[in-house]
C-alpha cells in the first residue's frame, strides 16, 4: 500500500483499541508502524491499577485472552502479559485482514516520511484520514490518584477504572 487512511504509530492496547473499532466500524485501511517509543512504555502504564476485564479490545477483552490461561489468569495485568495479549491480537485479529499492514523497523519522521532503521531510505505513505499517536490513546491510570477539584460532600467519587464495578442506583 503506498497510501492509507489511518498511520497507526505503535502496536500498544492503544493503537489495537482504536483500529479494532475503525475496522469494526468502516472500510478503512490501517497502517501500524511496530516498534514505536509508545508500545512497551504504555502498555506498562495502561496495566496499573486496572482489572482484566477494562483492558483491551471491544470484540476481545484481556480477560478473554486470559481465560486460555486458566493457571496464570492472576498475573495477567502483568506488563510481559499486557504485551504477549497486544502481540496475539495483532498477528491472530489485524494481520490476517487485507485492509491492514505492519511496518517494521521504520522510523515515522512526520506526514507520513517512514525512514527505513535498515538502510536509511526515506519514503512518504499517503495517509488520508490521520496519523494516531497510540502511545497518547493509554492514558495511565495511577491507583494513587487525586483529583485536582474539590467534590462535594455527599458525592461518591468513583475512578475511571472502578466504574465497571461500581453500584450505581437507578432512578426510576
Amino acid at each position: 500500500m503506498n497510501a492509507v487512511d489511518y498511520l497507526i504509530l505503535g502496536t500498544d492496547i492503544g493503537g489495537l483499541a482504536f483500529a479494532d473499532v475503525i475496522l469494526s466500524e468502516s472500510d478503512a485501511t490501517i497502517a501500524f508502524i511496530q516498534g514505536h517509543e509508545s508500545d512497551k512504555i504504555a502498555a506498562r502504564l495502561a496495566s496499573r491499577g486496572r482489572t482484566c476485564d477494562t483492558i483491551g479490545l471491544n470484540t476481545y477483552t484481556l480477560s478473554d485472552w486470559c481465560k486460555n490461561f486458566p493457571s496464570r489468569a492472576d498475573t495477567c495485568t502483568t506488563s510481559t502479559s499486557l504485551q504477549a495479549y497486544c502481540d496475539h491480537v495483532l498477528e491472530n485479529r489485524f494481520l490476517p485482514e487485507s485492509r491492514v499492514q505492519l511496518l517494521q523497523s521504520v522510523e515515522h519522521l512526520g506526514h507520513g516520511k517512514l525512514r527505513s532503521l535498515i538502510d536509511g531510505q526515506v519514503r512518504e505513505l499517503e495517509v488520508r484520514r490521520k496519523i494516531v499517536n497510540a502511545g497518547a490513546l493509554s492514558a495511565p491510570t495511577c491507583p494513587t490518584f487525586i483529583p485536582f477539584y474539590t467534590v462535594t460532600p455527599g458525592v461518591d467519587l468513583v475512578r475511571p477504572e472502578a466504574l465497571n464495578a461500581a453500584v450505581v442506583p437507578r432512578v426510576t
